[in-house]
């Protein structure tokens, strides 16, 4: 995106956009799921029996939050004009 120049914002706008989709279409099926399995009452094959949807509410609590991030710095580009993701390893770690 630093090779775009005056492009940049709608660059990042797109691409923050379709991370924002992506996102959000990976926790509304993460929730639907664990709801599923929830209603169904599904219970592993392992000994212990455990319910399905009790490890799959960490994956959906992360991809909610992952989904909230993209959308915070979706609205901030939009309204400001700039996210406030300041800097990348890249840009640290430049040999020499």
């Amino acid at each position: 995106l630093n090779a775009m120049g005056a492009k940049r914002r709608w660059g990042e706008t797109f691409c923050f956009g379709v991370g924002t989709l992506i996102a959000t279409y990976f926790a509304w099926y993460a929730v639907k799921g664990t709801y599923v399995s929830w209603r169904w009452n599904e219970i592993s094959q392992g000994l212990d029996k455990t319910p399905i949807w009790v490890p799959q509410i960490s994956m959906s609590v992360g991809a909610i939050l992952l989904a909230i991030a993209f959308w915070d710095h979706l609205v901030q580009l939009i309204l400001h004009g700039s996210h406030r993701i300041k800097s990348d390893l890249v840009d640290q770690s430049h040999a020499e």
